[in-house]
């Protein structure tokens, strides 16, 4: 297979993907089945970048390669266990923003620390208030923040810089019974303030060891502002009922 054939085999399983993603998606979102949901978001999350399927390329007898290739690989029981364990920190996070009460122009945020062996990242849960918007939707699809169309944001800190970012707002709100708030900034507001706070696209300054504000930099993760760096906007109705699957 030539590239431009890899090429085109990647964007053609890119959009079996995302349509197989959707309809599971549905069909949790209907059986109530959260970690079933974030599972199948975090696989339609890949399609928005066709370079995330470009590996078919370096392997041999791909032409072959179907969407029933991709679900066996990657709908495992494994990754099921993980996307529960991603739903059920998602489930409590949420739980505690209830008890937080709402500010208009401020977000709602907890972090949490998610352990993978001796070590940890982070995974962040923020409320945004209607009548907002988002930098960019997870999707590219509607930005706007409504009663209808909530932004209820779950973040796994995946970069470096984000990862420490939540590690000192983390300790901050730690102290302050675990959630606290976080001032909302118009999209069109976001990139001045960024770089007015020198922030640009790292949290500490390599040289100075210097940080930006942590509130900030979590901020704009959330909003979709790194291309780097994606949050899952959850769907409300699966974060009220209880996990049982």
């Amino acid at each position: 297979m030539d590239k431009p054939q890899a090429w085109a085999k990647g964007r053609e399983l890119g959009d079996a993907v995302r349509e197989f993603s959707k309809q599971r998606m549905a069909q949790s979102a209907s059986e109530g089945d959260l970690a079933t949901w974030v599972q199948a978001y975090e696989n339609r999350q890949l399609t928005r970048n066709v370079e995330n399927f470009s590996w078919i390329y370096d392997m041999e007898g791909f032409d072959n390669y179907s969407i029933d290739d991709f679900v066996a690989e990657r709908f495992t029981d494994e990754s099921k266990q993980r996307a529960t364990k991603e739903a059920k920190f998602a489930k409590e996070m949420y739980d505690l923003l209830q008890g937080v009460p709402e500010i208009q122009g401020k977000v709602r945020v907890t972090l949490k620390r998610f352990r993978e062996g001796s070590s940890w990242t982070y995974r962040v849960m923020a409320i945004f208030p209607e009548g907002t918007r988002l930098y960019i939707d997870p999707f590219l699809d509607d930005d706007q923040v409504t009663r209808e169309n909530p932004a209820i944001m779950y973040m796994k800190a995946d970069s470096a810089c984000v990862n420490h970012a939540c590690d000192v707002l983390y300790k901050e709100l730690r102290e302050k019974g675990g959630a606290g708030y976080i001032d909302f900034i118009h999209p069109k507001d976001l990139i001045p303030a960024m770089q007015n706070r020198g922030a640009g696209n790292e949290f500490m300054d390599p040289q100075t060891r210097e940080t930006t504000d942590a509130r900030l930099y979590v901020f704009a993760s959330l909003m979709g502002y790194f291309s780097n760096q994606q949050a899952i906007r959850m769907h409300k109705p699966l974060l009220e009922k209880p996990i049982t699957k």
